[in-house]
Order: structure tokens, then C-alpha cells, then sequence
């Protein structure tokens, strides 16, 4: 389901709106309304990037619906793989990082590999299974 322009302006009023009664009841001691804030601010700017699209443009086609499932599963195979690696390190004391850095380089390799295949297959033009032995190819 897709939300219309006006739902997305609702929501971010209303998680601004959040955030400004919990800084004046709770004052500056919780995170919570900088997180309302700031998600407020990214649906502000969905909102903006919609407004700014040709009406003529698509939203979505088969071919980035494809890229975009192959771009975000590699990513999670490869942040899993990064999180196993940090496991390995910390456990036989090669590395031995705080939960914090560890938490924030998984977040940072999801992220950054998600960027990374989205992009490449965008620049490719189309995700196709190549890279996948078929039986034909045994």
C-alpha cells in the first residue's frame, strides 16, 4: 500500500507534535523526541522529493522492483556475514570492541553494502541471475 501525499503530512505533523509536548513535559532528559524530530524531518522530505517528480515518471517498474530485491538481499547476506566475522574476532579476542562499535559497524555495513548494490545494479541496468549456477550450466 502506498501512502498518498497528504497521509505522509499527517504523519510527520503529528510525529512532530510528539516530539514537541515530550520536550516540554520531559524537558532534555530522553532521546525520544530527537528521534520524532528527526523522523518527522525524513517525511518532510519524502514529501518534497514526491512533489518535485514529473507526473509522467513512474513509480516503480518491474525492472527496479528486480533490481532492488537482488541489491537488498546481497546486502543482507553480506551484513550477515560482516556481523559473524566481528562474532568470530571478539570471541577469540582478535578484536574485542564494545557492543556500541559493534552494533554500529553492522548498521554501517548494511547500510553501506545496501548503497553499494542498489547503485551498481541501477548503473547496470537490469539484475539478472548470472551469478546463479543453473542446471543448464553443470
Amino acid at each position: 500500500m502506498r501512502l498518498r501525499n497528504s497521509d505522509l503530512n499527517l504523519i510527520g505533523s503529528v510525529l512532530l507534535f510528539a516530539a514537541l509536548v515530550m520536550i516540554y513535559v520531559y524537558g532534555n532528559d530522553t532521546l525520544l523526541p530527537l528521534g520524532l524530530i528527526i523522523a518527522s524531518l525524513a517525511l518532510t522530505l519524502v514529501l518534497i522529493a514526491r512533489r518535485r517528480r514529473t507526473p509522467e515518471e513512474p513509480d516503480s517498474d518491474e525492472r527496479t522492483r528486480k533490481n532492488g530485491a537482488f541489491g537488498l538481499s546481497w546486502s543482507w547476506l553480506i551484513g550477515v556475514c560482516g556481523m559473524v566475522v566481528l562474532f568470530w574476532a571478539d570471541y577469540f579476542g582478535i578484536w574485542r570492541p564494545g557492543a556500541l562499535v559493534e552494533l554500529g559497524a553492522s548498521i554501517l555495513l548494511f547500510l553501506l553494502s545496501a548503497i553499494v548494490f542498489l547503485a551498481y545494479l541501477s548503473h547496470k541496468g537490469d539484475a539478472d541471475n548470472s551469478c546463479i549456477p543453473s542446471k543448464r550450466n553443470r
